[in-house]
């Protein structure tokens, strides 16, 4: 069977892309630039000077508009919903077991409690993000009751389980240890809703706005003006084009390689053995290549070799393939790629120095996928944390 592996280089013009009218990824990582016509439910009109192509809809990965904002990184009040929605806000109350919440882009709207993830409210001086990074460190997790997080003045930070009762625009009540009881809200920095008993929705995919408001939707309708998405909690919102940085897809052809659990690992380093990691650089930050973030993948380092047993339905793996932006430009490593024991193209070395590239390999017919991640030439492995960001493993489509 013929194997090949196409590679390139990501586009220099990506920005110069955005101003004519946007950038489409397609789910096997090839990039499409022009001006968005329309999109729907069913297929994306994209044109380039005097050609039109279109797009199916499940070909999608990507539609970029502009760039968005972090609200994360202001004393913003963020609420976040089990569906993936990030809702940057300005009011926030609970009205019979619904929020109702009102944000510079969507105006009013609600959302049902049992939707509801982590509402973060950042005391003075502290940025939202600086909360979440706290909550982290406390390893909070949502569980079977509400918890409120409350700061205090030596550092060490309280947690209090119960049920939340109600929430005003100062004030929040609490049940807890038998009665309830009433909280400042300006003492809580941080409320985990409980789990529902439901299994959350799967959206179709989600919209993020340039403040960077993020609305999941099932349903979604583009054109010159608005983009209106509709979903299974926050219901119908329409956004000012103008607004819409990004919009991202769920596909069902789409397997992120993170989730399937290698069958074989074996690592191990001159100096110091780096495990492989999941959504996350070898290092332990996030994945991050020429500036960019990128929220899943795998985080490799020198030496690493990771087998998979595959499905034969799939038939080709898409990766951004790179030394993370935390040790460049240090690092030099070799990347192969085989399937069932036989080379999937040419090893080639990935540098601290280089951009990161874009890989597609034909996979069809591949029951054993090996990734490989050995020492460069000077046979050492300082500093080789190598990404495979965005790894994903695409089904061929049905027929």
């Amino acid at each position: 069977m013929t194997r090949h592996v196409a590679m390139a280089v990501a586009a220099a013009g990506a920005c110069a892309a955005l101003a004519a009218g946007g950038q489409v990824e397609r789910i096997d990582a090839r990039q499409l630039d022009g001006h968005i016509v329309s999109l729907d439910d069913q297929t994306l009109v994209l044109r380039d000077g005097e050609t039109r192509r279109t797009v199916p809809r499940d070909a999608l990965a990507r539609v970029t508009l502009a760039a968005a904002a972090d609200p994360m990184t202001h004393g913003t009040l963020v609420l976040t919903s089990v569906t993936g929605d990030v809702l940057p806000l300005s009011e926030l109350t609970l009205v019979e077991e619904r929020l109702v919440l009102r944000s510079g882009l969507l105006g009013r709207a609600e959302l049902p409690l049992a939707a509801a993830s982590v509402l973060y409210q950042p005391p003075e001086a502290m940025t939202t993000r600086a909360v979440q990074r706290k909550c982290e460190e406390m390893a909070l997790t949502r569980q079977a009751q509400d918890v409120l997080v409350l700061p205090r003045g030596d550092g060490n930070w309280l947690t209090v389980s119960g049920a939340l009762k109600a929430l005003d625009d100062e004030t929040i009540t609490f049940h807890w240890k038998g009665r309830d009881r009433t909280f400042a809200r300006k003492r809580v920095a941080a409320i985990y809703f409980a789990r529902a008993p439901r299994e959350a929705p799967k959206p179709a995919g989600t919209v993020r706005a340039r403040d960077g408001t993020q609305v999941a939707f099932d349903t979604l309708a583009l054109d010159a003006e608005h983009l209106t998405v509709s979903g299974s909690e926050l219901g119908t919102c329409r956004i000012a084009r103008k607004d819409v940085a990004e919009i991202r897809f769920r596909s069902g052809r789409v397997v992120p390689l993170g989730q399937l659990e290698p069958v074989r690992v074996t690592q191990h380093g001159v100096f110091e053995t780096f495990a492989y990691r999941v959504d996350a650089a070898a290092g332990g930050g996030p994945l991050r290549l020429d500036g960019r973030t990128y929220p899943h993948g795998l985080g490799l380092h020198s030496f690493c070799e990771l087998t998979w047993a595959l499905d034969e339905e799939f038939v080709q793996l898409v990766a951004v393939v790179g030394i993370d932006d935390a040790v460049r430009p240090h690092g030099e490593a070799v990347v192969s790629f085989l399937g069932d024991g036989e080379p999937l193209g040419e090893p080639w070395t990935v540098a601290g120095t280089d951009e990161a590239r874009p890989v597609r390999l034909d996979v069809a017919g591949v029951r054993r996928l090996t990734i490989r991640v050995d020492y460069g030439p000077n046979d050492l492995d300082v500093a080789d944390h190598v990404d495979l960001a965005s790894a994903r493993l695409i089904k061929a489509v049905s027929r």
